[in-house]
């Protein structure tokens, strides 16, 4: 017998936490960073800096932990005259990124289905969230 549907959203919410978890990709700025390095193939440190909005301290300490992840690579490359550093995806972390985007589009797409059939997630899924995130709050559509 197949899954009910509030089973079935409990586990690609459950799905989605352990692909953000607390791993590299669980910060936003190292998860756009993922998604910048990914889309541009490689790209310079103050270009990242531009797009960020990152102090060079904030985004050096990001991506030190992308690299200790082995999720980037750091190397020079050589732009008119002069070497600037660059950075780019390396195979390891275009698969983390792509298990988090495969997660997050999987929950997006039960979502929609519930909304389009006029109704809100079942309950019991959102007592799936608060326990997964070690909260007593309720979910509330905005």
């Amino acid at each position: 017998m197949g899954a009910s549907k509030s089973e079935e959203l409990e586990g690609v919410v459950r799905e989605f936490l352990e692909a953000m978890g607390e791993g590299p990709l669980s910060h936003p700025s190292r998860l756009a960073i993922m998604l910048i390095l990914v889309m541009r193939g490689r790209t310079t440190f103050s270009e990242l800096q531009q797009i960020l909005g990152l102090t060079p301290g904030n985004l050096g300490s990001h991506l030190e932990k992308l690299e200790r992840e082995g999720y980037v690579e750091k190397f020079r490359c050589l732009r008119g005259l002069r070497y600037l550093t660059c950075y780019r995806s390396t195979r390891r972390g275009s698969l983390a990124l792509g298990r988090v985007l495969r997660s997050a589009s999987n929950l997006w797409e039960i979502l929609g289905a519930a909304e389009s059939a006029g109704r809100a997630p079942p309950k019991e899924a959102e007592g799936a969230v608060n326990r997964s995130w070690g909260s007593s709050t309720s979910c509330r559509r905005l």
